[in-house]
Order: C-alpha cells, then structure tokens, then sequence
C-alpha cells in the first residue's frame, strides 16, 4: 500500500479515536506524498484534514483545506462543509451577517497595520488594543454614512479595502515604527496576523 494511503488510514484511525492532533500529523503526511494526478484519493485527505483542523480548534485552516478540496471536485461534503461554516467572505462564519462584515474589515485592517512592524506583531497590550479601538470607531463611523448599506459583500470588500486608516507610530527600543504606506514592503510575521478576505 502507498505510503499515502497508509498515512490517511492512521489519521482516520486517530480522529475516530478523538486523537485530533495525532490526525493531523498522519493527514499532514498523506498530504505530501499523495501525487496529484491521484484526485480520488487527494480529495479525501483534504476533506479530512479540514475536519481535523475543525476539531482543533482552527476554522480559516480548516476553511482552506476544504476549499483546496473543491478544486480537485466540484461537488461533495467539502462543498458542504464550506457552505456550513464559512462566510461570504471566504471566512469562519459568524453569529450574524454584520459581524460577517465587521471581522472581514477588522481582519483587513489589523493585516494592513501588521505590515508597517518589523516582526509583524504588536509591541504590547496597549498598543494592540489602541489599533483595536481605532478600527473599530473607523468601522462605527462607516457604518454611520451609510456607504455600505445595501451593498453586495463585493462591493462591501472595494469599500473595506480602499477605507484608509492613519495608524500612529509606536517607538520601541530606539526604533521608530512607522505609518502605514500602501507600497510597504515590511515582512509581516506569522503570530499575530490573520487570513483576509480578498
């Protein structure tokens, strides 16, 4: 048997085993060896593994895994799953639409900040809840125009993504963080930054 196959049939084991983490790594390794011209088979992995990272804990991931999934086939529970959990956005989907919207600007806003950082994190408490609080009163204030009433979640995405923000500067350890400029090219780490919508 293929070392693939072999590796899917673990991760099965584990996950009935309520062993999520342990699935991970077996779906993780079919994942590698599976060649792609196998779509049967690549599908089923993506499916699974989008259910373990469900189970862990980790709605985008899981999100992507099964979207990969519904490139290699049309249709299916992968089609479902995304239906079920995930929002017009591309997104973990929420208790209701407006906070659909507001976690697609939020996101996009927080990833837009991040990228001005030299490890792409907040410095402090402080200043991630500053960032926090400004987004949202710039959301609040979005809001109260009326510019995204009525609008479609596409035209709701051009309005989020050109809604410009002056962000402060923070100074940390003699270096200067600075504004936002659309042409940054600062490398933005990987603890605090989210996926967003496109």
């Amino acid at each position: 048997m293929s070392t693939w196959r072999i590796e899917y049939q673990r991760g099965k084991t584990e996950l009935a085993r309520h062993k999520p983490k342990e699935a991970l790594r077996h779906f993780e390794e079919a994942l590698c060896h599976c060649p792609v011209s196998d779509n049967d088979f690549l599908y089923r992995i993506l499916f699974f593994l989008g259910f373990t990272l469900k189970k862990l804990g980790l709605p985008m991931g899981a999100l992507k895994s099964w979207n990969a999934a519904t490139k290699v086939r049309k249709s299916g529970y992968s089609e479902k799953m995304l239906r079920r959990y995930g929002n017009i956005y591309g997104m973990p989907k929420q208790d209701c639409l407006e906070q659909d919207d507001w976690e697609a600007f939020r996101a996009i806003h927080v990833n837009r900040y991040l990228r001005t950082k030299r490890y792409g994190r907040f410095g402090t408490i402080a200043e991630k809840d500053m960032i926090q609080d400004l987004i949202q009163d710039t959301y609040l204030g979005l809001l109260a125009s009326e510019h995204v009433q009525g609008k479609t979640a596409q035209e709701k995405l051009i309005i989020f993504h050109t809604t410009m923000l002056v962000f402060p500067a923070f100074y940390h350890s003699n270096s200067i963080i600075p504004f936002y400029s659309p042409d940054g090219g600062i490398r933005r780490g990987a603890s605090d930054s989210e996926d967003i919508p496109q």
